[in-house]
């Protein structure tokens, strides 16, 4: 439930005891004079029929349509600020939110060869929600009579530039109180309010993420300002349930386990040139591995570093040049933990022993060093924005790239049979070859999101010489269920192939409370 720390503020229970008449003068806002709106509006009336014209108090694009019956049936719509072509006759013009069957109407009679013009028996809403700094905020909010009778909404509000303005609510005129959320809540988060017939009352909901601040009335939009300098930092922790097969580096197995997270994106966005700097850690130390019951070893189970510079030359935001380069390392030492004593046989990619050890129960054999293994990959080519929307996301990259991996005698666990494990020292290598990389966002409201993203390394002789394509790449997904601002749900799926020299794909699946805090 969300809190509140004004109901009612002064400026409204005042609206509430005033007359109409001061009311509209004070605080409402005049709408375009009815002569401008009929001048501007060129719909021709054929010979023999007459017209309806319903004016807008705000803007047409941004309220409902009008809808005209006779004798119950639909027969014409349009917008306002637009005449209606009809033929002569008694009609009813219905305007406003909810069921046909509650919306607003009034009786209208249409004569040939002459306009009648419909004078509002309505009121306008726009509510906008906004942070204490006065910047537009992705919210919802619900609006209903004073005496419970009818309701409206939820409506969501959103900032960003690239989503449709806001819906201007047309109301009969009457007592209101507009509710954040669902309106579910009594009482909760709620402001009452009046309309007024033929004005307009613009209203801002002051929050501080969940929480009501203030509620004030504006005389203009609040807009938020399109900076071209990004600036992110996000810290936060889950409480995951992990499985992982196959992995490179790290933790292969199911855990219970306790994550940390850094993401920071730095950039400078101009439209047609975007350069952005992205920084990600993620580790996880201690987990309760399932097959060794109580035993918590002090391990690293998620040990996953990222830096990516992009940079992006966007012709008309749709298509353009790109160049990149990202690193992917893990910061702290890598252990194999032995069960039991085994006999460890580590050779190189060739097949030719390099070491055999033995190690027993306790004994922490190093795998991979600090920062290692570590890939460098540099790429430049084209980049195509196909969808890039409020809801729905699609960009796609490709060009010429070059690799570097760097293990530093590093192995990887590549079987084991009875008390014998079989480990494989990697080479660093340096390859050129093609990239490819694919990003997808879904977002559904303020509820629910989607992120895919597609990175992959194709070496020259896979594309040239005909050898079997195993790229390197990765192919992350998330999918998160936001349960309030700082707590969500979150799915991942990751499907890998970390190295040409694993046989074995990489996977890795959680399902995670996560708890997240944006520092700036």
């Amino acid at each position: 439930m969300r809190g509140v720390t004004q109901l009612c503020p002064p400026a409204t229970a005042l609206l509430l005891l005033l007359p109409s008449a001061a009311v509209a003068e004070t605080l409402a806002h005049a709408p375009v004079p009815l002569r401008e709106q009929l001048d501007e509006d060129m719909t021709p009336i054929p010979a023999g029929m007459g017209a309806v014209f319903v004016p807008s108090l705000t803007e047409s694009v941004l309220e409902p349509a009008v809808v005209v019956l006779s004798r119950g049936e639909r027969v014409a719509s349009g917008r306002t600020g637009e005449r209606i072509v009809l033929p002569p006759g008694s009609y009813e013009v219905v305007i406003g939110e909810g069921e046909l069957s509650e919306q607003p109407r009034k009786a209208v009679k249409v004569v040939a060869g002459i306009g009648t013009t419909v004078r509002p028996f309505y009121g306008a809403l726009r509510v906008q929600v906004v942070a204490d700094s006065g910047d537009p905020v992705a919210d919802s909010f619900s609006v209903r009579s004073a005496d419970g009778t009818r309701r409206y909404g939820p409506f969501e509000t959103d900032p960003a530039p690239k989503a449709p303005r806001a819906r201007t609510l047309l109301l009969p005129a009457g007592n209101y109180v507009v509710v954040l959320g669902d309106g579910s809540g009594e009482g909760a988060g709620s402001v009452a309010m009046s309309v007024v017939a033929g004005e307009v009352i613009r209203y801002r909901l002051v929050t501080d993420g969940d929480q009501l601040l203030r509620s004030e009335f504006a005389d203009r939009d609040a807009v938020a300002a399109e900076e071209m300098w990004r600036l992110r930092w996000v810290l936060g922790g889950s409480a995951t349930l992990s499985s992982k097969k196959h992995q490179l580096s790290g933790f292969s197995g199911e855990a219970a386990q306790i994550d940390a997270f850094s993401r920071l994106e730095a950039g400078l966005d101009t439209g047609q040139h975007l350069a952005l700097l992205t920084f990600n850690v993620n580790q996880a130390f201690l987990g309760l591995e399932s097959e060794n019951g109580s035993d918590m070893p002090l391990r690293a189970l998620n040990n996953d570093t990222e830096a990516e510079l992009l940079y992006t030359y966007r012709v008309a935001g749709i298509v353009g040049p790109y160049a990149r380069g990202i690193a992917r390392t893990a910061l702290f030492t890598d252990h194999y933990l032995p069960d039991t004593d085994v006999s460890i046989v580590t050779r190189d990619e060739a097949g030719n022993v390099v070491e055999q050890r033995t190690a027993g129960h306790g004994d922490k054999v190093v795998t991979f060093g600090g920062l290692s293994p570590l890939s460098v990959q540099e790429g430049a080519g084209l980049s195509l924005t196909v969808l890039d929307t409020k809801t729905f996301t699609l960009i796609g990259r490709g060009g010429v790239a070059a690799r570097q991996a760097f293990y530093r005698n590093g192995r990887y666990l590549e079987s084991r049979s009875g008390t014998t494990v079989n480990m494989v020292r990697l080479d660093d290598n340096d390859r050129l070859g093609g990239e490819v990389t694919g990003l997808a966002g879904l977002r559904l409201g303020r509820a629910f999101t989607y992120e895919g993203r597609f990175d992959s390394f194709i070496p020259k002789e896979q594309i040239a010489e005909g050898e079997k394509l195993r790229p390197v790449f990765r192919f992350d997904n998330t999918l998160a269920l936001r349960l309030t601002r700082a707590a969500s749900v979150v799915y991942t799926f990751s499907l890998r192939r970390d190295e040409l020299a694993l046989e074995e794909l990489q996977t890795s699946q959680g399902l995670a409370l996560r708890l997240s805090h944006v520092v700036f």
